[in-house]
């Protein structure tokens, strides 16, 4: 698009009584610019007549010979238009002294150098960032089957990376879950299987099992992962990457002081999940059934083994526990030990 310059000169703020307004407009008419006016207030009411150049009559690039840029600048903000700020006012009419000839050569200089950088200035091709459509989960487990699954239906194109053999996660691990529908009697199946098959039939997953997130690179918006699998490591790109990778349960050597570790009947909840679905509570010390249970909860310690949100999920999945462990053993006596 061709420029059309127009050159305002203000003689305000004492910068008319400093310079020649005349000598600066004839600077301006030998720049061969296309409009110039001069005011002694373009800040106030005078402003109409910056705008209607750029509205009316098609200046788009517009030098301002005034008062400081740093000031006024909502004033002589002109969309549709570049806009070229000339400092007559602080740095010639208040820093030098008024009518020498020294003076008005710094403001005709001034003005001719702002003429210029308006003339050459070009405005920035604004940069549009390509957006990769590609979803990477990481964790085959509840959250990123769901998040994989969330992503897939709304249109995207989701990678699935989880580092064991197949999907599913820790809850493969559970029995039951806890109750989500009313009555919010009866414990529920976990139902992460039904989320595995419809991940793996989606025609918008790929689903890599056996697999790890080996670097991670690029911008938001353009990943770039590595992933090895099987030896090999392959490349994508990933617009958005989850995280899902899951939780590990508390080393056994951290709970010693229970017995743990060194009493065969002490377990974990963990281990007691394995016991429910293989339909058999027993004894791991002799193989007898159990009758008496106590479910040990968090003892108010205040040290690294003890998470602070810790007793939100735990003593859940000990009212969970102590259902299972009377609807295996109907007679058995389950005790819940906690300290608040």
């Amino acid at each position: 698009m061709d420029k059309k310059l127009g050159v305002y000169v203000c003689s305000g703020c004492g910068i008319g009584e400093c310079v020649d307004q005349d000598t600066l407009a004839r600077v301006a008419q030998e720049q061969q610019v296309a409009v110039v006016k001069t005011s002694p207030a373009f800040c106030l009411e005078d402003v109409q007549v910056i705008r209607d150049g750029v509205a009316r009559d098609g200046v788009n690039a517009v030098v301002i010979a005034a008062c400081s840029p740093r000031v006024n600048t909502d004033v002589f903000a002109l969309p549709g238009a570049t806009v070229e700020r000339v400092n007559l006012r602080e740095l010639v009419a208040w820093s030098h002294p008024p009518g020498h000839e020294e003076t008005q050569n710094l403001a005709n200089d001034s003005l001719r150098m702002g003429i210029v950088r308006a003339q050459k200035l070009k405005l920035p091709t604004p940069y549009t960032e390509g957006r990769e459509r590609t979803v990477l989960v990481v964790g085959g487990g509840v959250a990123g089957l769901s998040a994989a699954l969330g992503a897939a239906n709304a249109g995207a194109r989701v990678v699935l990376v989880e580092k064991e053999a197949r999907l599913g996660g820790f809850a493969l691990k559970l029995g039951k879950q806890y109750p989500k529908h009313p009555p919010y009697r009866d414990l529920e199946d976990v139902g992460v299987d039904a989320l595995v098959r419809e991940a793996e039939s989606h025609p918008a997953i790929e689903v890599l099992t056996s697999a790890e997130v080996e670097g991670l690179g690029g911008q938001p918006g353009a990943f770039e992962v590595s992933v090895r699998r099987h030896g090999e490591v392959r490349t994508a790109k990933a617009g958005t990457v989850v995280w899902a990778t899951g939780w590990r349960p508390l080393e056994a050597a951290q709970l010693e002081r229970y017995g743990l570790g060194r009493h065969p009947n002490v377990v974990t909840n963990v281990t007691l999940e394995a016991m429910v679905r293989a339909g058999k509570l027993a004894r791991p010390s002799d193989g007898k059934a159990v009758k008496t249970v106590a479910l040990l909860q968090c003892d108010g310690t205040e040290d690294e083994t003890n998470i602070k949100y810790g007793a939100h999920v735990t003593y859940l999945v000990a009212l969970k526990q102590a259902t299972y462990v009377r609807s295996l053993v109907a007679d058995a006596t389950v005790y819940v030990v906690y300290r608040d």
